[in-house]
């Protein structure tokens, strides 16, 4: 069995034009409408969301610090328990699918913002976010884990790629193999995002900002799915960017523009799909 998770921030905290407020909730209804997915993943959400109809009763919506938002379709999965970690940065959820067959930790994160110093975010994610996970390994040994949301680096960054920091790969033989000889709690992760790179055409990335002279960009990847290797599809995709719906455009028709301009978010949504078993 395949699952669909939906990834997006949202913007609500930045946003106050009730009209683009109101516009992002129908995009999220159109998207669920759409996709189906078994799992929402939401930053810098809005605080009504279970008052809307398309998501309950249906979702089992779990709410974290600074608007993070985990829904459950219920249907398919059942909550086991759920923590704050990480500052208040990540949201972790234990749930079971409805098989009973798998056992997932699924962690929903908004790490600080991109325009932090690059310096600190990275002893962040190396330092509180590493120990925070390898932590939880320890007291839940035997879920497997979903990593989704905003990480606010790029996959290629040293603290989402190195063995001192997420330990995330591209490379999923390699991520099989350092799983079963590693360290039972500090064993890599599979990283499909890797996959939205070389696009051809705009958007080029989930989020977009204009580069100062020696930067990169315009397009910029923080929004990423890691996964336990038994999570993977082999030689498929399982990450894609949601560039507009039936009732919003999601994303503005020119790089020069920031998708803000546009009805959505400043962050594009992704779909993510894994296996689920």
């Amino acid at each position: 069995m395949r699952e669909t998770v939906l990834q997006w921030n949202m913007g609500f905290c930045r946003e106050s034009n009730p009209y683009r407020r109101r516009a992002r909730i129908e995009a999220l209804d159109a998207m669920v409408d759409t996709y189906s997915p078994g799992i929402l993943s939401l930053q810098e959400a809005p605080l009504d969301l279970r008052s809307l109809r398309f998501l309950h009763p249906w979702y089992r919506l779990v709410e974290g610090p600074m608007g993070i938002v985990t829904g459950f379709l219920e249907s398919r999965w059942q909550v086991i328990a759920h923590h704050d970690e990480v500052k208040g940065r990540a949201l972790v959820v234990e749930a079971d699918s409805s098989t009973g067959r798998l056992r997932l930790s699924f962690w929903n994160v908004h790490l600080p913002v991109v325009w932090k110093d690059l310096a600190a975010r990275r002893t962040f994610v190396q330092s509180d976010f590493r120990d925070a996970l390898i932590a939880r390994r320890k007291r839940g040994p035997g879920r497997s884990e979903l990593l989704v949301g905003d990480f606010n680096l790029p996959p290629y960054d040293d603290a989402m790629v190195r063995r001192s920091g997420l330990y995330a790969s591209r490379t999923l033989p390699w991520v099989e193999a350092k799983t079963l000889l590693h360290d039972p709690h500090n064993f890599p992760l599979f990283n499909p995002t890797w996959t939205l790179f070389g696009k051809p055409d705009s958007p080029q990335g989930s989020f977009f900002r204009q580069p100062s002279p020696d930067d990169e960009g315009p397009w910029f990847l923080p929004d990423q799915a890691l996964m336990s290797p038994d999570l993977a599809l082999p030689g498929e995709q399982q990450v894609w960017l949601i560039e507009h719906t039936g009732k919003a455009e999601l994303c503005a028709p020119a790089p020069t523009r920031h998708p803000e301009k546009a009805t959505g978010s400043d962050h594009l949504p992704l779909r993510i799909v894994f296996q689920a078993r």
